[in-house]
């Protein structure tokens, strides 16, 4: 099994990083650039018309997105902001999240979600949150049918939708955007010639700014970032449950297929790990037997998300990271008074149509 990247990444994705995170200005940048300014205005036309057909909702709508590709930390944020809503005790929420199912091969959609689904059903992010939080999730590629599923199928009372800040279709009472510390906006430049979905002036629109790491640099033209940590002190035996300390491990070889694998490495590296090899594959990669150099001695080491994939694998000496996010106090308090305010007014709102129906 070979452990270079660039042997397990297709070209064009490599090349697009490189053209995305890197500076690089070859000939390729210039003929995309023409793509990225019809990609942008179509953005624009789509989403005034998707939220022209918008229609009001009985319960509050938390939308946790990203204006890039890849990944930024969205699915420990979301699993983060359920456990606030769940531990509120001056509230009554009841949360649950909708996501895509990214890679999952259900033949029905939306698809409920529950710790015992096989992944290969659900996709990793969705059975992931599933484990985690202990609330009704609901994967899905239209959000407006999986937010209806949760209105007829559950008793939940609010909605955290992973991913969907561009699915304007969908109307939503509170906006939260996160944002990678190292990548950013990248060169700045919507797809394909950049990594954005829109660009940075969409963030004046949200309610909340998260920065996934500490930036090396806050953007003052932008409202106030929240600062949020996503680290994990002990690994889990995929096979046995066993926990050991971070730190009780010298080398270990890296295999995982999630969005933005470095900052994984880095964590690993913090930590004093070395790093004798470093199998990179896809986000959301499918993993076989075959993916695994279990005749050696150094352990395997991966993402929990990885981790849901491959627990019917039967793979020796082959470890996860939970991780968690840490926010800001500040940032906590403004968000769950935020979801007050959203949950009393679509409260009011109820009360107000049931009146009328009533009179």
């Amino acid at each position: 099994m070979s452990s270079s990247k660039a042997q397990q990444t297709p070209w064009l994705q490599r090349k697009l990083e490189a053209i995305w995170y890197q500076n690089d200005s070859s000939l390729l940048f210039y003929l995309l650039l023409p793509l990225s300014a019809l990609f942008c205005f179509l953005g624009k036309v789509r989403r005034k018309k998707s939220e022209s057909q918008q229609e009001p909702l009985p319960i509050p709508i938390i939308v946790v997105g990203n204006i890039s590709v890849g990944g930024t930390g969205k699915t420990p944020l979301v699993i983060k902001l359920t456990e606030l809503l769940k531990n509120d005790k001056d509230n009554n929420y009841n949360p649950a999240i909708i996501t895509r199912g990214y890679k999952g091969t259900a033949s029905t959609w939306p698809l409920h979600v529950k710790p015992t689904t096989k992944t290969q059903l659900s996709g990793d992010e969705a059975k992931l949150m599933a484990i985690r939080t202990k609330v009704p999730v609901i994967a899905g590629a239209n959000r407006v049918d999986d937010i209806q599923y949760v209105l007829a199928n559950t008793n939940c009372n609010i909605i955290i939708s992973d991913d969907g800040l561009q699915h304007y279709r969908m109307k939503r009472d509170i906006e939260i955007v996160v944002i990678d510390a190292q990548r950013r906006f990248g060169n700045g430049h919507c797809l394909p010639a950049g990594p954005l979905r829109e660009l940075p002036d969409r963030l004046t629109d949200c309610d909340f700014v998260i920065t996934n790491g500490q930036p090396a640099l806050l953007d003052q033209n932008m409202k106030t970032e929240n600062i949020m940590q996503v680290s994990g002190t002990e690994l889990i035996n995929i096979s046995t449950n066993k926990k050991s300390p971070l730190t009780s491990f010298q080398a270990v070889q890296v295999v995982t297929g999630i969005g933005n694998p470095q900052r994984f490495i880095n964590t690993l590296e913090a930590s004093g790990l070395t790093l004798s090899n470093s199998h990179l594959f896809p986000d959301h990669h499918h993993f076989v037997v075959e993916d695994f150099d279990q005749h050696s001695d150094i352990p395997i080491v991966m993402t929990e998300k990885d981790a849901v994939k491959c627990i019917e694998l039967g793979l020796q000496n082959c470890w996860y990271l939970p991780v968690d996010a840490k926010l800001e106090q500040t940032f906590e308090t403004n968000f769950l008074n935020k979801v007050a305010e959203s949950f009393n007014q679509s409260l009011g709102q109820n009360l107000n149509q049931s009146f009328d129906q009533n009179t």
